[in-house]
């Protein structure tokens, strides 16, 4: 290939295009059915009065010659910044994607090299991210950079499981949080939450 690759931050017109590779890599990860975001709320999320997240694209430029050049996005990461009450400052990494034709390059090494810089800047101490059990090459490349696999490389105390739950599921399951929830009032201006118990013992979680 004849060309170069520009590493930038996001903006707001590259969502289509990450949408577009967000859906390809939930077919990469043979999960195509569990997209469920579109365009409108990427725009809005990442680009909003509020950032939910942030995002590093790789465009890949290629010479054509008589200086006529194309562009075009190849991969990208997605991540948020969280906080680890036991460490401090989390970068968590949610989607790390690279096209086919632009896997076997070194890309999701350098792009693993900006997100350092990112680390080293917000005085991260740690970046972490979630790999799919059968992506074995994923889970060789994170390791070559001295990432720890906490479900299968640490004492079996140490071992961590990851769990997310969506607010309807925990509704459906938890009649006592269905219960409590109904009588919580949130004051906006304040950012307090009002729960109303009448009967303190009743309430088992």
């Amino acid at each position: 290939m004849a060309g170069k690759y520009i590493l930038r931050e996001a903006c707001i017109d590259d969502c289509r295009r990450i949408h577009n590779l967000l859906e390809e890599f939930t077919k990469y990860d043979k999960k195509p059915e569990a997209y469920q975001n579109n365009i409108e709320t990427l725009m809005a999320d990442g680009f909003g009065e509020q950032s939910w997240f942030k995002c590093i694209v790789a465009e890949y430029v290629e010479n054509k010659g008589s200086r006529e050049e194309s562009k075009e996005i190849v991969g990208f990461v997605m991540y948020t910044f969280g906080y680890d009450g036991w460490k401090g400052r989390v970068l968590n990494v949610t989607d790390f994607y690279i096209t086919d034709d632009h896997r076997a390059t070194k890309l999701g090494l350098l792009i693993l090299m900006r997100l350092g810089l990112i680390v080293k800047a917000n005085k991260v101490v740690k970046m972490c991210g979630i790999v799919s059990e059968w992506n074995t090459g994923a889970r060789r490349f994170y390791s070559a950079v001295g990432a720890i696999d906490y479900s299968t490389e640490v004492p079996d105390a140490e071992r961590q499981h990851y769990f997310a739950a969506s607010l309807d599921s925990m509704m459906a399951h938890m009649k006592e949080v269905q219960a409590l929830y109904a009588k919580c009032e949130y004051d906006d201006a304040s950012s307090e939450t009002h729960i109303i118990i009448d009967d303190l013992d009743n309430a088992k979680l």
